[in-house]
């Protein structure tokens, strides 16, 4: 049987490391640089009915996770974070997210098919070549500057499930809060059949050199839509591609609020085809701030 979780050895003695419990399984080990967790990978799958969770070591901030193998990324089952550092996952071969996926992370999350991070400082934190320089030894500064990529034709990335980013919480009143994160998947084209939730954080959908196509649901809202109980802000929506972005019938994008979010479309080379879709950005807190951005440059 195909190993679903293979770490890879260009870590060394800082090697991830699988452990399974009653719970699920737990992606420990990794190289710390500050507050950041490097993982390394030459196969990352998760299977239906599987829970796989990243352990988030007392002041991590970002886990960042890279596949070097050549095998696309299948999530079919339940993945997730022990604490609430940001994670980023990037496979240039592609990730796709199946129909009983379900990703539920507190803080950020960044699906790429990417080839590299860049760092501020110009280090890299590289799939297709793990071995070049020594960026595992040096202190990693903090926040994600640059995914980039080497071919002209990045692999995809589809979502079949659900995703749900950011965490209800409440303040030293006693009063619940949401606790906004973003919500990013940067491929060559973006498909998206299932549901991304961000409460109310943001929501970016990169086609970098493809289209995107929306059929499902984004949704930003500082609350609750269905029944308009809002606790916060609705979170922005950017949609940029440099071929066409489809929003398919029945697809929906929600921002709504006290002060609803905004919602980007943006074509470089293609067109915004907008068929029988719902995109709704309302205000419920007294104020009107619904903007809605199309640009086509093609």
């Amino acid at each position: 049987m195909t190993a679903q979780i293979e770490p890879d050895n260009t870590l060394g003695a800082e090697r991830s490391i699988l452990r399974s419990n009653a719970s699920g399984d737990s992606i420990e080990g990794g190289a710390i640089r500050g507050q950041n967790l490097f993982h390394s990978f030459l196969q990352f799958n998760v299977r239906e009915n599987q829970s796989v969770k990243f352990a988030n070591p007392n002041g991590i901030v970002n886990i960042l996770s890279r596949v070097t193998g050549e095998d696309v990324s299948n999530i079919n089952g339940i993945l997730g974070v022990s604490g609430n550092a940001n994670l980023f996952l990037i496979n240039p071969n592609g990730i796709v997210f199946g129909k009983h996926s379900n990703v539920n992370i507190n803080g950020a999350f960044v699906a790429s098919t990417a080839n590299h991070l860049i760092f501020p400082d110009g280090s890299r934190f590289s799939a297709t070549n793990p071995n070049a320089p020594p960026l595992l030894t040096i202190n990693v500064p903090i926040g994600l500057q640059v995914l980039q990529y080497d071919t002209q034709q990045p692999a995809n990335i589809t979502n079949n499930g659900n995703l749900i980013i950011g965490k209800v919480s409440r303040d030293t009143g006693g009063n619940l809060r949401l606790e906004g994160n973003n919500l990013i998947l940067s491929g060559g084209t973006v498909i998206n059949n299932g549901s991304l939730t961000a409460l109310s954080g943001k929501v970016l959908l990169e086609g970098v050199s493809g289209n995107i196509f929306v059929q499902g649901t984004v949704d930003t809202s500082g609350g609750d839509s269905v029944e308009r109980i809002f606790i916060d802000n609705g979170g922005d929506v950017t949609l940029t591609a440099n071929g066409n972005i489809i929003l398919q019938p029945d697809s929906r994008i929600v921002a709504n609020g006290l002060l609803g979010g905004k919602i980007y479309l943006e074509s470089q080379t293609g067109n915004i085809y907008i068929i029988s879709s719902n995109l709704t950005s309302q205000s419920f807190g007294g104020q009107q701030n619904f903007q809605e951005r199309y640009r086509s440059y093609g």
